[in-house]
């Protein structure tokens, strides 16, 4: 959601902005996407358009080092932020959240 996205500026009126506490750095641009939708944004995808990532510039140990860093996609506090907020059964959540990251990591460091 935080990348290539457009925003009305109505949006911020009716909910604020981007919560910098809870989610400093990653996760952000998702919970503010959700929250625009709870009060009636219409959430839209363009799958037209093409946005680029340059995510192999880091490789596995750095990102798997970098559990405490807000830099970190991997973030244990903000991952665990996001289930609280946002999921039912917040450890669940949390815990299969953290099992597919692993998971998929090391599927694709496999290749």
């Amino acid at each position: 959601p935080g990348r290539g996205v457009l925003i009305p500026i109505d949006a911020f009126h009716k909910v604020g902005v981007y919560d910098e506490i809870k989610f400093p750095h990653y996760c952000a641009d998702d919970d503010f996407s959700l929250r625009c939708k709870s009060v009636g944004f219409n959430l839209v995808v363009s799958v037209k358009s093409i946005v680029r990532s340059y995510t192999d510039e880091t490789n596995i140990l750095f990102k798997f080092k970098n559990f405490t860093s807000i830099r970190s996609p991997f973030n244990l506090q903000t991952r665990f932020n996001w289930a609280k907020k946002h999921t039912p059964i917040p450890i669940m959540y949390f815990i299969l959240d953290i099992v597919r990251i692993i998971t998929s990591q090391l599927v694709k460091n496999k290749k």
